[in-house]
């Protein structure tokens, strides 16, 4: 990875607080990112990772390659690449028990969500996602942020042990 470190960049890497960075396709938003998690590896505990979620799957595979290009292998591994509903829909299958008396969850993807809410307004779509979780258990992926935030309020251990376990979260593309 050959990257200019200049000093809008190198303040990137020096932040140790909660940051948004922007820029245009290509500017280098990824590869700065994929450098500051290499950098912060170091920092993490033995058992610790760096999440790095996308929103594509299509991203996370150039993340991947970009970084099995630019990262050593033992850095590698302490990088869990996901995307972002991946990641949420692993917690929603092993904890969802938490939120929901229907066990297994079961999630319906977008297409079918779709034609079977293509007749509804925007408020009654939500509303009927809420119904479908709650009478069928049934979850579709406009759920997946506010229901994992139910697991993580219902159990602080829970929360505590992915606070724990990724003290360092990158969204990329989102």
């Amino acid at each position: 990875m050959t990257l200019q470190i200049d000093d809008k960049r190198q303040v990137i890497l020096n932040c140790q607080t909660n940051m948004i960075v922007l820029g245009g396709p290509g500017s280098g938003k990824t590869t700065i990112a994929l450098v500051k998690a290499d950098k912060e590896i170091g920092s993490l505990n033995k058992h610790q990772k760096i999440l790095f979620l996308s929103f594509a799957r299509a991203t996370v595979a150039r993340v991947q390659e970009s970084a099995s290009q630019s990262i050593s292998k033992d850095n590698l591994k302490r990088i869990e690449v996901n995307t972002y509903h991946g990641f949420f829909w692993n917690i929603l299958k092993s904890h969802g028990y938490l939120i929901s008396s229907i066990s297994p969850l079961a999630l319906i993807n977008p297409a079918d969500a779709a034609v079977k809410m293509s007749h509804l307004k925007a408020d009654e779509r939500h509303q009927e996602f809420v119904r479908i979780f709650d009478d069928e258990g049934i979850i579709g992926f406009d759920l997946f942020a506010q229901k994992v935030k139910e697991i993580f309020t219902k159990s602080k251990k829970l929360k505590e042990i992915f606070s724990r376990a990724y003290p360092i979260i990158i969204v990329d593309e989102f």
